[in-house]
């Protein structure tokens, strides 16, 4: 148990902060100047040696969306050019937030991370363009890192494991990973630049042709029966997928 002063970033200018720890809970509230930190310090730990002190109670961890939000408005419109601030409320509207939005900011992880880059490989965007999907990802995470809310930012080095440096073998990645996307939406019927309720209804139309309850009622021949089977479990494992790439709800 304690309570503490320091500056979370060292330097001239920077605010201080109070650590508290207390019957196992963890709380840190920024002050400004280091004088009225050290003053707040000294009357928490008057007040816990009293035993008047209680920290508040958990408040629930915020979801990734709702922190972005936070990032968006306290960093990013005062510390940015107009124009940036656009580009990466865009990317998190229609790329980062239909995968992340719901998440409990502390529960991102790494996988999930690398998981959501290599779709957008898939997906057939650029080196640059991708670059720019981990940079939003990262300042979120990195601004909640600063506020604790996690031990640790887990976009960190993740392009450098995750993309080859050479271009030609980056190339031959994305081309591998670009093939296999394709190929799903070939089997619905559809082009990576379809929007969602036409992929969506795409996979309606089929599910209903080749539902196997369906064949079996017409009374056709047993081939076409498997045939049917098979059709339908490929159109379930195309649908899942690009579901799961695009975030389709």
């Amino acid at each position: 148990m304690g309570v503490t002063v320091r500056q979370k970033i060292k330097g001239k200018g920077q605010p201080w902060w109070v650590f508290i720890t207390h019957n196992g809970k963890r709380r840190s509230r920024k002050i400004g100047p280091k004088a009225t930190a050290k003053r707040i310090a000294a009357e928490i730990q008057e007040k816990i040696a009293r035993q008047e002190f209680n920290l508040e109670r958990e408040k629930p961890v915020p979801t990734f969306g709702e922190y972005s939000e936070k990032w968006l408005k306290d960093y990013v419109s005062v510390s940015c050019r107009e124009s940036t601030y656009e580009e990466y409320n865009g990317i998190l509207k229609n790329h980062v937030l239909p995968v992340f939005e719901d998440k409990p900011i502390d529960q991102v992880r790494r996988g999930d991370i690398r998981d959501f880059l290599l779709s957008k490989i898939k997906q057939d965007f650029s080196k640059s363009r991708i670059g720019l999907f981990k940079d939003v990802l990262s300042g979120v995470l990195g601004y909640a890192l600063d506020e604790e809310l996690i031990q640790a930012n887990p976009t960190l080095g993740i392009t450098k494991r995750l993309f080859p440096k050479s271009d030609e073998r980056y190339k031959k990645l994305k081309s591998k990973y670009v093939q296999e996307f394709e190929k799903y939406y070939a089997i619905l019927g559809c082009g990576k630049n379809d929007n969602n309720e036409h992929i969506k209804s795409r996979y309606r139309k089929l599910v209903m042709e080749y539902h196997p309850d369906k064949i079996v009622s017409k009374g056709l021949p047993e081939e076409f029966t498997k045939f049917a089977q098979d059709k339908f479990r490929e159109i379930q494992e195309a649908y899942d997928y690009i579901r799961k790439e695009r975030g389709i709800k």
